[in-house]
């Protein structure tokens, strides 16, 4: 009888302790927090394991060593971000030009508001080759989608490739936006919804004043 009792007692704890043990996404969100606060090398596994509420076995078993957790997390909130900028830029496509440019704008503030650890992250860590590798990757990423969206805008043609002027315009943009949300965010914190605001009326108005002739011999020195 005593053993019939304790064997669902030893079942119950187990599903206890399995239940508070963290989920790979709340030790990779605590990873982040971490390696955003204090950077690669400022970071060890034991203050990662220790805020998550984990072990170092576990990170190593899960994640392999330091470096590799580290990728693991520059990766993740690399394709976060792309996956929340594509989607705004889907839902803007068929804006006014005005609203298109204001709804991109503002996606990127956002983010860096709603995800500030990540956006710390890819932004501001600049202590290590992986950090820069992951920076490149993502912002190339979304300067060809913005290209794409500028040539159409610019041709009327959603097909048509994105020129060297496109892609120019495109670089500083993006430029625009990384540099403005880091200083909102990071360096003199402002209210990053009259930051972005502010960002996408400084863009708009850029936009409009193009100089077509410059655009025109840009494209034909780089086609050759």
């Amino acid at each position: 009888m005593k053993q019939q009792r304790a064997t669902p007692r030893a079942s119950q704890d187990t599903r206890l302790s399995t239940a508070a043990r963290p989920s790979d996404d709340q030790i990779l969100d605590t990873a982040c927090a971490v390696f955003a606060e204090s950077g690669f090398r400022g970071a060890s596994m034991v203050a990662i394991a220790a805020r998550a509420k984990s072990t170092k076995p576990t990170l190593y078993a899960h994640f392999g060593n330091k470096q590799q957790l580290y990728r693991t997390c520059l990766q993740r909130e690399a394709d976060k971000l792309t996956q929340w900028l594509f989607a705004g830029y889907q839902r803007s496509a068929d804006l006014p030009i005005r609203e298109e440019v204001r709804t991109d704008m503002r996606a990127f503030f956002d983010y860096a508001a709603t995800r500030p650890h990540g956006f710390r992250l890819l932004f501001d860590d600049h202590s290590s080759v992986d950090s820069a590798q992951a920076r490149e990757a993502v912002q190339q990423k979304i300067i060809h989608r913005m290209a794409q969206r500028i040539q159409t805008v610019l041709s009327g043609n959603p097909a048509a490739k994105p020129e060297a002027s496109a892609e120019l315009l495109a670089a500083m943009v993006v430029g625009l936006a990384i540099h403005g949300a880091r200083h909102a965010q990071l360096v003199h914190p402002l209210d990053p919804v009259k930051a972005g605001e502010l960002a996408s009326s400084f863009a708009y108005a850029g936009l409009r004043h193009l100089d077509s002739e410059l655009m025109t011999d840009l494209n034909e020195a780089a086609s050759g």
